[in-house]
């Protein structure tokens, strides 16, 4: 809807008073006031505009109430059904699993609802709607991760109370704290790292034990692998002892080696279950795999560089966070210092600045280890600074620093942080370029690949 006014005098020449046309335009319908004063005129077309203006908010906002209530009602459906969903499936598979989750998140509703909730005119309209779907609204907010969380989160800790008695006596000792989240968590895939001899098998004996008495898994669909026969006897063994004194279904749970596992898949697809390699059996598989290796270096110039490679540089164990300059190995007669010694010869401090240089001197890379900056950077608190490494072909100064994936040192480096900041800074303020690895970089592999980029 629009209007306007034009404003017509009398012709020259002639006396009287000036008079206006007001030409309104209304939903394709068209109105002509004549003969009206000038000052009126005006004050008629401002009254109309003002009108128009409110009319036209009044539409939109009716729109985006219209709009909101529909796309509120295809949320409200969603969220109603996922809350169905989630319950049945906890009650059934005892967890709700990353794939749950991507399944529910697929099935969001499209549209603006994102919009709509941002939208000032409608505020009051959105407070003002039942507990449902505020409920809704609550959960496409807060998005699917968070309240799944927060659900295995409150079955964890049920089933915790619930099952004490159980972890208590499916092992010989009561299970940890840790080991009974463990057991609990029913994910798809979970991984349990922890070191030899702190119960990784007895973990595996009680999740097997707490499928089986919750009756999340049938026997027959439980199978524990193990990478040595040994290993799975012992597994058979103690799913044998532990399982039926808890009047479980222990005689059905399989435990096997991947290879034997392997042989039975391939035995049931074909029919014809193929034999092991006889060095296998007969405990030669390191000679094996060694002289396998010997024939594709000999054979691939690209793979034998990538396995020295490997071998040389990449195959260290990397200490645990902060204690990267810990057991120095090396002693550096020159700077009467001690630690890590490269293949390039010199002694750096840490072991991750060890695997970076051997990386660098196996790349064929120039740099140097602690060479004085460029600038004088002594003053009351600080002494001349010496960066990690300097490539001096190009000029660039590159620092490892002490950081996790959130770019935090170890809780006991008071003051690294800052050190940190400092460097950043005078790089910046001198105009030099700075690279930077991190030791979650050198854990998850993406150091290298930056390094290998710049």
């Amino acid at each position: 809807m629009a209007g306007s006014y034009r404003r017509v005098g009398v012709a020259d020449g002639q006396d009287g008073p000036f008079w206006s046309i007001v030409d309104l335009q209304l939903d394709g319908r068209r109105v002509v006031l004549q003969g009206i004063p000038n000052r009126s005129a005006r004050g008629l077309a401002l009254a109309f505009e003002t009108t128009l203006a409110r009319h036209v908010e009044t539409v939109r906002v009716d729109r985006a109430r219209s709009s909101f209530d529909q796309a509120a009602a295809d949320v409200e459906a969603w969220a109603a059904a996922f809350f169905d969903a989630a319950r049945t499936h906890l009650a059934a598979k005892g967890w709700l699993t990353r794939e749950f989750r991507l399944r529910w998140e697929t099935r969001k509703p499209a549209g603006d609802f994102d919009k709509l909730l941002n939208e000032a005119s409608i505020a009051e309209h959105i407070e003002a709607q039942n507990g449902a779907v505020l409920e809704a609204i609550d959960l496409w907010k807060a998005g699917l991760g968070g309240y799944i969380a927060a659900w295995n989160e409150g079955h964890l800790e049920k089933e915790l109370e619930a099952c004490r008695d159980f972890f208590n006596r499916v092992e010989r000792s009561p299970l940890t704290d840790e080991q009974a989240r463990a057991v609990v968590c029913f994910d798809n895939r979970v991984q349990v790292v922890a070191s030899a001899g702190s119960g990784k098998t007895s973990t595996m004996v009680a999740k097997a034990a707490y499928a089986l008495h919750r009756n999340l898994v049938p026997a027959e669909k439980i199978l524990l692998l193990a990478f040595n026969t040994d290993a799975a006897r012992e597994l058979q063994q103690r799913i044998h002892d532990r399982l039926h004194p808890l009047g479980l279904d222990g005689g059905n749970v399989a435990a096997q080696t991947f290879h034997a596992f392997g042989l039975d898949v391939i035995g049931r697809a074909t029919g014809r279950k193929p034999a092991l390699a006889p060095w296998l059996d007969s405990g030669q598989d390191s000679e094996q795999l060694m002289r396998i290796v010997d024939e594709l270096k000999a054979a691939d110039p690209i793979f034998r560089t990538r396995w020295d490679l490997f071998r040389i540089v990449l195959g260290r164990d990397l200490p645990a966070f902060g204690q990267e300059e810990d057991d120095p190995e090396d002693w550096d007669q020159g700077s009467k210092s001690i630690g890590f010694q490269t293949l390039q010869g010199e002694v750096v401090k840490s072991q991750g600045e060890r695997m970076i240089a051997d990386w660098l001197f196996y790349n064929g890379v120039r740099y140097s280890y602690e060479t004085r900056y460029e600038h004088d950077t002594t003053d009351a608190t600080h002494r001349q600074y010496s960066p990690d490494f300097h490539y001096p072909g190009i000029n660039v100064y590159h620092e490892h620093f002490a950081l996790d994936k959130d770019g935090l040192p170890p809780s006991e480096f008071h003051g690294y942080l800052d050190g940190v900041i400092w460097k950043r800074a005078t790089h910046q303020r001198y105009g030099t370029t700075l690279l930077e690895t991190t030791m979650a970089g050198l854990w998850d592999g993406t150091a290298f690949v930056y390094l290998a980029r710049n």
